[in-house]
């Protein structure tokens, strides 16, 4: 499946499977890919992919000594 996945478009890189859910994978386009609409419905068409969700990366703060 993950090999399917890149070859819907070139902009799509591989990141992995989620957790132990075995039929969930992550894959990652860049913010300056001026594709972004077409690749979600080339996904949200292609068979056996049942969803797409958009994650936006978020940078994690650390919690300070004091907070725990």
């Amino acid at each position: 499946m993950p090999s399917s996945l890149t070859a819907v478009h070139p902009a799509i890189s591989y990141v992995g499977q989620v957790g132990q859910l075995q039929d969930v994978q992550l894959v990652s386009v860049s913010k300056d890919s001026e594709a972004i609409d077409d690749i979600l419905t080339l996904l949200r068409n292609s068979q056996g992919i049942s969803g797409v969700n958009i994650q936006e990366l978020k940078q994690r703060t650390k919690r300070g000594d004091d907070e725990l």
